[in-house]
């Protein structure tokens, strides 16, 4: 696997270890990291590499296919895990705006928060919507929230209804 290797960096890392780590991570998780998240790639799982004691990428990839609960790991430190309240609110825009175009139709009124580190976003989102209809933005509807993380590997409804 040391074919086209970086030997200026603390660990070499070759074409073919990004490979084989984002397509193991992809079975894994779903998560597709595309050639542009390399560096990204090598940095975080760099530091990974230094708090396991491991001399190389080599070991590494070794090392996942010896230990299967190092993937949990290995996600994690490819996965942004920061959250807060209101955090984007450019989506809350998009959310009225589908609302509004949702209102008089059957069906409950569905969220999916996906890649969440915590409920923070799902709860930004319900506070908006109770928000929305007690200010008559959006009409009373029944409303479906989901929060999703990768990082826990969990899909966890949030808020039943509104």
């Amino acid at each position: 696997m040391n074919s086209a290797l970086d030997h200026t960096r603390e660990f070499p890392f070759s074409a073919e270890h990004f490979r084989v780590i984002t397509d193991r991570i992809y079975r894994f998780s779903g998560i597709k990291l595309p050639e542009a998240k390399r560096e990204m790639v090598y940095a975080r799982l760099a530091r990974r590499l230094r708090s396991l004691g491991l001399a190389s990428f080599d070991d590494y990839v070794r090392y996942l296919e010896a230990e299967p609960s190092e993937w949990e790991h290995c996600t994690n430190a490819l996965t942004t895990n920061v959250t807060s309240f209101f955090r984007e609110e450019h989506h809350f825009r998009v959310l009225a705006e589908h609302a509004q175009a949702r209102a008089g139709k059957a069906g409950a009124y569905r969220v999916w928060s996906a890649g969440c580190s915590t409920v923070g976003p799902s709860v930004s989102a319900a506070s908006w919507r109770m928000r929305a209809v007690i200010c008559r933005v959006v009409p009373v509807a029944p409303t479906k929230l989901f929060s999703a993380s990768a990082a826990l590997r969990s899909v966890t409804p949030v808020v039943a209804s509104s």
